[in-house]
């Protein structure tokens, strides 16, 4: 029997080439991507994470066969002869990089504060196919130096969208591994620490912090007094905000006679909600819990309108969650209203209560 062995079409040998067939082919919003079974094929679109394992044709594959990498996807495409690709910027994981490859002492501090299920962005951007992805990740960004962080679970990755490296190249020693840190932020806790925000990793709880509206910084809750105060400092009502009840028997009189529409019970809800602070971090949680999207909207819905009609229904539509929690947000709106912090502290720079 005559064996009649394909003539294999030519593979993509280089950056520039995977580049210049990328920008032939057809953008599109999303690709369907077909892995290895047994894993089903699933979509991906541009913002996406996903994981690739080795397919076995590096080196040392053999050894690192579930070694995953992670990549954020950064464009998909259709191209006639090449099928389904993908643009990718790449991560390191925790525990990826060495110390001993970061040039600049502000990579190294940072990397000492790199948590268990922490993402680090390379700044460094591939092409592939489509196929060669093993499976889409949950990821958030944000940025450890404001209000950003939404609401996440322990299997949730991080991505600290205002840090990242970048591969540094010796023209002495081309071969040699290092890389340069990038930060754009205020440090948090300037000067009273060193002003890095550490991640939680598997041998450390989260570090809580606390939000001053009025420095618009984050402050480690440790190098704040305790305060005296039954509420933290507030910004003043708009001057166009509707008139508000101050006590429960204002608020059922002006329920009665329909000039609000919040009830009674709505209005005192509101008024512990209201005065909540904006924390990041808490105790008794091993990942990184923070309600501080929620608080903030509550703080910005109180300020210009005073209580919603329906306050429930207000945290509900307000609640910002990681894109695979969505579906759920009761469970974390039931942790958020079981939520009861203990103490209020003194901003260590304008001695707000926060």
């Amino acid at each position: 029997m005559q064996v009649v062995i394909p003539i294999s079409r030519p593979i993509l040998r280089s950056a520039r080439e995977w580049s210049e067939v990328f920008a032939a082919a057809d953008q599109k919003p999303s690709v369907l991507c077909h892995p290895i079974a047994p894993m089903s094929s699933f979509m991906v679109k541009p913002g996406d994470y996903v994981a690739i394992l080795p397919d076995g044709s590096g080196r040392d594959d053999a050894i690192n066969y579930q070694l995953e990498m992670y990549a954020r996807i950064a464009g998909v495409a259709k191209h006639p002869h090449w099928g389904n690709l993908v643009k990718l910027h790449w991560f390191f994981s925790h525990g990826e990089l060495r110390e001993d490859v970061i040039e600049n002492a502000l990579g190294r501090e940072y990397l000492e504060t790199v948590g268990e299920k922490e993402l680090i962005s390379f700044h460094h951007d591939t092409y592939m196919f489509a196929d060669r992805l093993h499976s889409t990740i949950s990821a958030v960004t944000f940025d450890d130096s404001k209000v950003s962080l939404p609401i996440v679970d322990k299997d949730t990755w991080l991505v600290r969208d205002n840090k990242g490296f970048s591969r540094s190249f010796s023209f002495e020693d081309p071969k040699r591994e290092s890389y340069i840190a990038h930060i754009n932020n205020d440090r948090i806790c300037h000067p009273f620490c060193e002003g890095v925000y550490k991640l939680p990793t598997r041998n450390s709880a989260p570090v809580i912090l606390r939000w001053c509206l009025s420095c618009k910084k984050w402050y480690h809750q440790e190098h704040c007094q305790v305060s005296n105060a039954i509420e933290p400092t507030l910004l003043k009502p708009d001057a166009n905000r509707p008139t508000q009840p101050e006590t429960m028997e204002e608020a059922q009189e002006m329920y009665d006679t329909k000039k609000v529409k919040f009830t009674p019970a709505d209005w005192e809800l509101w008024q512990r909600l209201s005065i909540l602070p904006i924390q990041r971090g808490h105790t008794g949680v091993t990942y990184l819990l923070s309600f501080e999207l929620l608080v903030s909207k509550i703080r910005s819905q109180d300020h210009q309108f005073g209580c919603p009609p329906d306050v429930q229904d207000f945290l509900l539509q307000s609640i910002v969650t990681a894109n695979h929690l969505k579906a759920n947000p009761h469970e974390f709106l039931a942790m958020f209203n079981a939520w009861r912090p203990q103490d209020l502290y003194e901003c260590p720079v304008c001695q707000k209560d926060i």
